[in-house]
């Protein structure tokens, strides 16, 4: 068959690849992603190319068109082995787009033993919450310590994980004793603080100015710290992934942040939406608890820290997930 110019989409990565004086079936690499594909035969009548087929095997690395792969039966049903070794194969196709993804978030934390891991984070949860509400003094201190920084550092790995490894399952933080968790709390709250300080210094100043100041004073400082605020919520998920990713709170600097949030606007925009909505869902249950009898509310103390702790997994597997589909663009470590 007679050489010719070829552009057809990678099965691979959808991006388009143009060769020059290709044939049909011969094998090039995709100048986007680097994988190994077949240039396919011209379609006919608006016919999809014929499927592509990667052996698994590292040492042949072949790719086949469907109908040159050896077929066998095993346990009545179809098996397609490469031609050349006999080892499985694996059809090639695009990874699952970002969107695409987005539903599996919600499923995340009842992957594998991520039940146990669920049930079991409940209910420290559940005790902790206990000792920070009842507990006196240094014990309640150490508490809420305890809840920021191991839990703290739980969403932080998580992101982490579906960040480099969507594949991988959750697990607890591999922290080696008491100075890893308060390392992991001063992380977290410092990173808080660099982004909801300045609305809470707006917030000082209003109430000052409305105890010893004048009403315009205290108007504009209000005003002012209403729009920190928002900023701030509107600022913090990113600046959270960005603190995952480079390991430390000085990753909340606005120019790693803000570039970051303009470069994916409305993938960044999607993802803090769901989160108020999971927000919205963890605060409403915390708020109905306390308006129920205090028998209701016995009763409904777990379920309600499942729902904390399944939306805290959720919104992580969420910020890991948008690194991961646009890791790239950001350009964070490129």
């Amino acid at each position: 068959m007679a050489a010719l110019n070829s552009t057809f989409g990678c099965p691979r990565c959808r991006k388009p690849i143009r060769v020059a004086g290709g044939r049909p079936g011969q094998q090039v690499a995709c100048p986007y992603c680097a994988g190994a594909c077949l240039i396919p035969p011209a379609p006919r009548h608006g016919a999809p190319p014929p499927a592509q087929f990667h052996c698994n095997n590292p040492k042949c690395d072949a790719v086949w068109f469907e109908d040159q792969l050896h077929q066998e039966e095993f346990e009545g049903k179809p098996v397609y082995l490469c031609p050349r070794c006999r080892l499985g194969v694996t059809r090639l196709a695009p990874p699952p787009s970002f969107w695409e993804r987005v539903p599996l978030a919600f499923v995340f934390p009842l992957r594998g033993d991520g039940p146990w891991l669920v049930g079991l984070g409940t209910m420290f949860l559940a005790l902790l919450d206990l000792a920070i509400r009842y507990g006196f003094g240094i014990g309640s201190l150490f508490a809420l310590i305890i809840t920021i920084g191991y839990f703290g550092m739980f969403g932080l790995d998580v992101i982490r994980i579906s960040a480099l490894d969507e594949d991988r399952a959750m697990d607890w933080p591999d922290l080696a004793g008491w100075s890893d968790i308060i390392a992991g709390a001063f992380q977290v709250f410092l990173s808080g603080l660099f982004v909801f300080g300045p609305a809470l210094i707006a917030g000082a100043m209003a109430v000052r100015a409305f105890l010893w100041g004048t009403e315009t004073t205290a108007f504009v400082w209000s005003t002012t710290a209403i729009g920190l605020t928002v900023t701030a919520f509107l600022y913090y998920p990113m600046a959270m992934l960005a603190v995952a990713m480079y390991d430390s709170s000085l990753a909340t600097d606005p120019r790693i942040v803000l570039p970051a949030i303009v470069k994916v606007p409305l993938h960044y925009g999607f993802v803090l939406l769901l989160l108020v909505i999971l927000s919205g869902l963890r605060f409403g249950t915390q708020l109905t608890l306390r308006a129920l009898p205090p028998l209701w509310q016995v009763i409904g103390f777990l379920p309600v820290e499942f729902v904390s702790f399944y939306t805290l997994i959720v919104g992580c597997r969420l910020l890991g997930m948008l690194y991961r589909a646009k890791e790239k663009k950001l350009g964070w470590f490129s």
